[in-house]
C-alpha cells in the first residue's frame, strides 16, 4: 500500500510537469461553455452522453499513453524491472490518478449542462469504469512503444472503433454485435445515469459486462508490461 501511495505521488508530479491538469480543465470548461448555449435544444442529452463519453475516453486512454511514451524514452519501464516495485501498483496508481480527474471533469459538466438532473452515484460508476478501462487500454497499447506519432495512430484508430456503439445510440445502425464492445455497456450506464430515476435490474447487466471488462483489460494491461522487457 505505502508503494501504491509513492506511485500516486510520482504520477501527480509527472502529470504536472505534462501539463494535463491544466489541459483537461481548459476541454471541461469549453465543453461547459458549449452546454450552456445548447440546453434550450431537445438532443442535448444525447449530446451529452457523447461527449461525456470523449471525456474519460481522452484523460484515460490518450493522456495514460502519452505519459508512458514519455517514460519509454527514459527506460522507466526497464528500470522498474530492477527495483521492487509491481508492475500491477504502476498501472493502479496512474489508472488511479486519471480516474480521479476524468471524475472532477465530468462531473462538472454532467452539472452545467444536464437540464434534468442525473444520479450521482450511477452517474460516477459509469466514469470510473469508462476511466480505468480507458486507462488500461492505453497502458496495454502504449506499453514498448517509443514513437509519439505512430501511437497516435493506433490511438485514434482504436478509439473510432470502440466509438461504433454510438452508430447504435443515436439510431444509424441497431445491431447486438455492439454489446461485444466494451463501450457499449459504458455508453448505456451513462444514458440511464443521466435519467430521473432507473431500476437496479435495468442497470445489473450493463454493470455486469462494464466489471468483465474491467477485469479483462487489466488483466491485458499487466501481461503486456510484463512481457514487453521480458
Amino acid at each position: 500500500m505505502n508503494e501504491l501511495f509513492r506511485l500516486l505521488k510520482f504520477d501527480f508530479v509527472l502529470m504536472h510537469r505534462y501539463n494535463i491538469f491544466i489541459i483537461s480543465i481548459a476541454v471541461t470548461l469549453l465543453y461547459i461553455g458549449a452546454f450552456q448555449l445548447l440546453k434550450s435544444y431537445a438532443e442535448v442529452e444525447n449530446l451529452i452522453v457523447l461527449v461525456i463519453f470523449n471525456d474519460p475516453a481522452l484523460i484515460g486512454f490518450l493522456f495514460s499513453g502519452i505519459m508512458m511514451i514519455f517514460e519509454n524514452d527514459e527506460n522507466t519501464l526497464s528500470a522498474l524491472r530492477i527495483t521492487p516495485i509491481k508492475f500491477k501498483n504502476y498501472i493502479l496508481s496512474r489508472s488511479i490518478i486519471l480516474t480521479v480527474v476524468a471524475l472532477f471533469c465530468s462531473l462538472s459538466i454532467a452539472t452545467a449542462g444536464s437540464a434534468n438532473g442525473f444520479s450521482v452515484t450511477v452517474y460516477c460508476v459509469s466514469i470510473i469504469l469508462s476511466t480505468l478501462i480507458f486507462s488500461f487500454i492505453g497502458i496495454h497499447i502504449a506499453a514498448g512503444e517509443r514513437s509519439f506519432n505512430s501511437y497516435i495512430i493506433k490511438a485514434l484508430g482504436v478509439i473510432l472503433f470502440l466509438t461504433l456503439p454510438f452508430l447504435s445510440f443515436f439510431g444509424v445502425w441497431e445491431s447486438f454485435v455492439f454489446y461485444a464492445f466494451p463501450t457499449m455497456p459504458l455508453i448505456e450506464l451513462l444514458r440511464l445515469s443521466l435519467q430521473p430515476e432507473v431500476s437496479f435490474d435495468v442497470l445489473l447487466p450493463f454493470l455486469g459486462l462494464g466489471l468483465f471488462w474491467l477485469g479483462l483489460t487489466y488483466f491485458l494491461a499487466l501481461q503486456k508490461l510484463k512481457n514487453i522487457e521480458s
